[in-house]
């Protein structure tokens, strides 16, 4: 029985579309389409087609094209080069910066105020430098966000890498290196290992030619050349490469066939110029508080206008404090710096943290993602191949089971190794827990050791069974190069250590050896910088000059690392799996060394039909012997082999064994991995031409069979806890690659985006066929679904019966599947955040609200398309920005709430001025040092706020109830604390008259008596209750009022910061003084009120006067307000969602099954309101508890 191959549905279509849904159809409609017929002729009719001169006899001896024809299509066809995005000069990038809602508010109340200051007789200086103040906000403001941008787009600058720059073309009879924008239709290219396809070519001829464009399909897996078409599509055919593939075997010549923009990757990209980029939630929100803020200050600037002339005013003082001095007070004018500063330093902390914020505004938009859907390959995993299990024995190793020698371990204990599998293992080994021999070893998968075992056992591979005998596995290459020391010496070993250097022989080596060195030897992998076939290690036996142990493998590791560097730094050549088993090998033993004592005589390479690869050497110890190695699919090369090496013995291949081997292979299968039989057997030696020959072949039948190996694409360090975070905060991560199923659903089961069971599982526990299970049925909870079904959806209620399921991976996906996936969750209400590497991935960057690209290993299209830029291209900086993105969303409305408190109080001493005659209570220049100064320090320091202990704990915020600018926040800002606010600076204002004696009637319409009128010159002598007071001592007493309501709004505000510091979280177990950003903000605060109060100077400036020490005792009432009021509206959100407080976020939705439902008000099967939806984690066939509940 053989396990699933992976093979099957086309990854990437020829059309390239776009999907909308309309009226419950999804509707598609072509943005970008890749025509092309080329695949479907014959090579001699694409020669004569592009009329290029080839030899098909001696390609290497082609002509090409002549010099005049590749001008006249230069001409026709232009460069080989996308056509660049369009990118905003610089100039104009900087003035779109005042396009902004909230700059153009600010723009019109400068202007308006400097249009008074021309228009007024004499001119108040006052309404100047008001003007010039807001103007200079505006600027500085709009330079901050630009410098931002700039800054964003010069890193994106030098992460871009070019095009390949050369390549070999055919051209006047010789074969010359040319620019690849050079390249025209016709050109005949030569495609070698490590090259870059530079445009798309028809491939007329190949020697194992493999190429890998998962940044085009989604898949790992490499592609091989073929000269005939394997299919109708494009895609599939594989007698086209891609421009921007990449040659990881093998040589080929080519046709280019398509250039530039109308490249295969030309039309994908034209389709993600084409998408529609969203607005981020950020720029909603500010246009909403804009809209908000324009109508009140327009609405209340016109009603204070009309007050003023209905009572008389003189129309243009009316215009001056009715009209532009309420649009002043009613405008933030520090919110937009204060805002723009907030974003800039959240994204310069996630800078440093790897995470490049293209656009400022769109930090905001992490806060509120609650699905992620992610590519897998480069994305989720190492885009690597690596060795994951072994089977050699009979025994089932992890691929971590074996560990090179290490000196300073050589007396410590090795630690067990468990394999980590999936609940499949877990089925299987219950099912084998009463066996014995072979299939109980291989169900109990890596059973820990019967006892510890010296690391020199693990070294060599020795299991439990083999610690008493002599057939020791070295997994160091013991079998080849024996060490110096060892505890237990078998007799292969003890001439080493008796001072020869001779090598074991073959038929000494024990089974791990032999394996390791089929897999090395019959192995096309390279390192870059090595000539293909020769090693840096010279044959064997010849000594290293200078060394005192000639011969050994440190020398040789020593001697290769000093030439080439570690292995680990060193890029790999070839096909991906045998790139994984070099890389695994090395790890263990010298490759190098490794293959120079096994020279190759003769080889056949892989191909689809046979689906083995073989390798003939010449076999150490044994100069009259040559050694046929073979590796391939397990299920064929089974049926060569009629024996099996086990613990040093060959056995014939009996039916125990062969179960054992399917079982295995099985379960690999089952996994996702991907799975390869090792064999060898030894023959005479003969001339290595004669292999070439009929009679003298290398035999592929009666081999000896050594094991399995099986290899996976790993995830990326640290991707499973990502996953666990994301599930804690409530936010959906999907899968969506173009790999096999099986594949993408092993992934996505070992970094936890599947937990649940998926309809292959159920139809596989009920005994039934998987098309018999309904996805509605309550049993299935993920769900693995191909690009042929997707094809089949075609209503909105088949897709929400797919997207109903809280675990989903897409798999075999198009670009356009992809661009529909993002929409048809967006319908659906999610925001979703999109990561890709691939120029497949970049029309659904752009498309969903959040776009994630890879900066290292992500193509510059991807990059352009997205919004944020992961620098060290690892998933894990996700969740540390979705986390920051929840802190500045809080920020924010911590921010907002505080700064637009101070509104009341500013616009209320207008209105007592205009409709009651009051000496104002605040002047212009006050308002601005409040909004622009004292302010600005302590609303600043909230962006450098700590995240509270539950902020990614709760749920993601849902955008239509939980707005940044809501009716609950402007009821607190402007009624609750503003109006709180109003009252006690109102008292304050009083406090100084009656301070002075002058009753609260002389205040009232003081104005219309001409008292308390600056300049003194135009007031009069007004009789008060302790005698006549001058115009001047009304002007004191006056500027003194004006001092305390201005001292009284900013000690407010000085109180106001604390509460505002958590949203939900009690203030003093958030702490009061970790920030100390506000310490310093509020220190300028203070200092600034003491300067306008003390410093005589500026009195007359600022309309002000020193203030008596009553003065400053009324703020202390709102502080005696503000903190019980804010901790119980606190403590009631936490017992209570539906109490929510203004700053803090209202009620979570919850979830019905797969659903949000919205409010809550059923209690969870605990008793307790969980905003999170039911987490089942599996262990074995069991569920697991809640995450957050006890278990019983």
């Amino acid at each position: 029985m053989s396990a699933p191959e992976p093979t099957g549905e086309p990854a990437v279509e020829l059309q390239i579309v776009a999907a909308g849904a309309a009226k419950g159809q999804a509707h598609v409609a072509q943005k970008g389409v890749y025509e092309i017929d080329d695949h479907m002729l014959s090579k001699e009719e694409v020669i004569e087609k592009y009329k290029v001169g080839v030899d098909l006899e001696q390609l290497n001896h082609s002509f090409g094209l002549s010099s005049a024809a590749v001008l006249e299509l230069r001409a026709i066809h232009g460069l080989n080069q996308l056509s660049p995005p369009y990118e905003i000069p610089a100039w104009l990038q900087f003035l779109k910066q005042f396009t902004n809602p909230l700059m153009m508010l600010l723009l019109v109340a400068g202007l308006l105020t400097f249009m008074a200051y021309g228009i007024q007789s004499p001119r108040d200086k006052n309404n100047l430098i008001l003007a010039v103040a807001l103007l200079v906000v505006v600027g500085f403001t709009c330079t901050m966000s630009f410098l931002q941008e700039r800054s964003a787009s010069n890193v994106m600058a030098s992460l871009k890498s070019m095009m390949p720059s050369r390549c070999s073309v055919f051209r006047d009879g010789a074969e010359i290196k040319v620019d690849a924008v050079d390249l025209v239709p016709g050109d005949l290219v030569r495609l070698g290992i490590g090259d870059k396809v530079p445009a798309d070519i028809r491939i007329i001829s190949t020697s194992d030619l493999k190429v890998e464009c998962s940044s085009l399909t989604g898949e790992s897996d490499l592609i091989p050349a073929v000269v005939d078409r394997e299919n109708d599509l494009p895609a599939e055919a594989r007698n086209i490469v891609f421009m921007s593939s990449l040659a990881m075997s093998g040589e080929a010549y080519g046709v280019v066939v398509r250039t530039g923009d109308h490249t295969f990757i030309g039309a994908i990209s034209s389709l993600a110029t084409d998408t529609h980029m969203e607005r981020s939630t950020l720029q909603v929100e500010v246009h909403r508080l804009v809209w908000f803020i324009g109508c009140v200050s327009f609405a209340s600037a016109i009603s204070f206008f009309v007050i003023g002339v209905a009572r008389r005013m003189d129309p243009l003082q009316a215009f001056v404090n009715g009209f532009i001095l309420v649009i002043v007070a009613n405008v933030p004018e520090g919110l937009p710096a204060t805002v723009t500063t907030c974003l800039t330093l959240t994204a310069q902390r996630l800078k440093e943290k790897h995470v490049l914020i293209k656009r400022t505004d769109i930090v905001e938009n992490l806060g509120c993602a609650s699905v992620i859907a992610s590519d897998k390959t480069g994305t989720l995993t190492q885009n690597k191949m690596s060795v994951e299990h072994m089977w050699v024995n009979c025994e089932l190793h992890p691929g971590s089971h074996f560990q090179p020698a290490v000196p300073a371990l050589l007396d410590a204990e090795s630690r067990t190794s468990i394999a980590r599998l999936s609940r499949y293992s877990k089925a299987a080994a219950a099912a084998g827990s009463t066996s014995t021999g072979p299939l109980a070893r291989l169900s109990r998968v890596s059973k820990p050791l019967a006892k510890p075992s010296r690391p020199l056992d693990m070294l060599y591979g020795r299991t439990p069974e083999d610690a008493g005998s002599n057939h020791a596995m070295s997994a160091t290459g013991a079998g080849f190069f024996p060490p110096q020391r060892t505890s237990e010496p078998v007799e292969d070993q003890l001439r080493v250590q008796q001072g020869t250097s001779a090598p074991v022989g073959w038929p000494a080596c024990g089974a791990l050896d032999k394996l390791l060195a089929v897999a090395l030897v019959c192995n096309k992998a390279r390192y870059e910088g090595e000539a293909e076939g020769q090693m840096l290690v010279v044959a064997a036996g010849a000594n290293l000059q200078g060394l005192s142990r000639p011969n050994s493998t440190e020398d040789v590791r020593w001697f290769c690392g000093t030439l080439m560097g570690p292995a680990s730094e060193r890029k790999i050549l070839g096909d991906a799996t045998d790139c994984g088993l070099l890389r695994y090998c090395e790890r263990l033993v010298t490759s190098q060394w490794i293959r120079a004592r096994y020279p190759s005589v003769h080889s056949i390479p892989f191909n689809s039909m046979n689906k083995w690869a073989l390798t003939v050497t010449q076999c150490p110890g044994l100069p009259t012997q040559h050694l046929v190695m073979m590796k391939g699919a397990p299920e064929i090369l089974i049926t060569k082999c009629s024996t099996y090496l086990h613990n040093g013995k060959v056995k014939e291949i009996d039916a125990e064994f062969s179960s054992s081997m399917n079982r295995a292979y099985e379960r690999f299968g089952m996994m996702g991995e991907r799975v390869l039989g090792f064999a060898y057997r030894q023959v005479p030696a003969q001339e290595a031409h004669l292999y070439s020959t009929e009679a003298g072949a290398p035999p592929t039948e009666g081999l000896t069979f050594l094991g399995l190996i099986s290899l996976v694409d790993p995830p990326r360090e640290g991707v499973g806890m990502a996953v666990a975070k994301c599930r804690t905060a409530g936010i959906r991560v999907m899968m969506v690659t173009g790999d096999h199923p099986l594949t993408a659903e092993a992934i996505a089961r070992k970094v936890g985006i599947i937990t649940l069971q998926t309809p292959r599982e159920v139809a596989a526990g009920d005994g039934l066929p998987e098309a018999d299970i309904s996805l509605s049925d309550p049993r299935v909870g993920a769900v693995v679904v191909t690009g042929a079904r997707l094809r089949e959806l075609t209503t909105v209620a088949e897709w929400d019966e797919v997207l109903d399921h809280e675990e989903v991976v897409f798999t075999r996906t198009s670009p356009q599947q992809k661009l529909q996936i993002v929409e048809n969750l967006q319908r659906r209400g999610e925001v979703v955040a999109v990561t890709g590497d691939g120029v497949n991935d970049s029309p659904a960057l752009k498309r969903a609200q959040i776009g994630i690209a890879m900066g290292l290993g992500g193509s510059d299209v991807a990059r352009e398309a997205a919004d944020i830029v992961l620098l060290n291209d690892d998933f894990t900086s996700i969740v540390m920005a979705i986390e920051e993105g929840r802190v500045i969303y809080d920020n924010l409305k911590k921010t907002i709430a505080y700064t637009l408190t101070h509104a009341m109080p500013e616009v209320f001493p207008i209105f007592l001025n205009l409709a009651l005659s009051f000496p104002l209570g605040l002047g212009g220049l006050m308002i601005l040092t409040v909004d622009l100064i004292t302010e600005q320090g302590p609303a600043i320091s909230l962006a450098y706020e700590h995240a509270e202990s539950n902020v990614m704990e709760r749920p993601p915020r849902d955008i239509l109830t939980d707005r940044l600018i809501d009716g609950r926040l402007l009821r607190y800002s402007y009624l609750i604390a503003g109006g709180m606010e109003s009252l006690i600076c109102m008292i304050a204002y009083f406090t100084i008259f009656w301070y002075h004696g002058v009753p609260l009637s002389q205040v009232i319409f003081a104005l219309d008596r001409n008292n308390f009128i600056v300049p003194a010159s135009e007031g009069t002598d007004m009789l008060g209750p302790y005698g006549t007071l001058s115009p001047d001592e009304q002007i004191t007493i006056y500027w003194q009022a004006q001092n305390a309501w201005y001292v009284t709004l900013v000690m407010s505000q000085f109180w106001h910061i604390f509460v505002c510091k958590s949203r939900q979280v009690s203030i003093f177990k958030h702490g009061l003084v970790k920030n100390p950003v506000t310490c310093f903000g509020l220190v300028i605060s203070i200092a600034i009120i003491c300067l306008v109060s003390y410093i005589p100077q500026v009195h007359e400036i600022f309309g002000s006067n020193s203030l008596p020490g009553i003065g400053w005792v009324p703020h202390l009432a709102f502080l005696l307000f503000i903190l019980p009021y804010t901790e119980l509206s606190k403590f009631l959100t936490r017992r209570t969602p539906q109490g929510a407080s203004a700053i803090a976020p209202p009620p979570p939705r919850c979830w019905t099954g797969s659903v949000r439902v919205w409010p809550c008000d059923t209690p969870c099967a605990t008793g307790n309101a969980d905003p999170r939806p039911p987490v089942s984690f599996l262990e074995g066939d069991r569920a697991g508890p809640r995450r957050g509940q006890p278990s019983s």
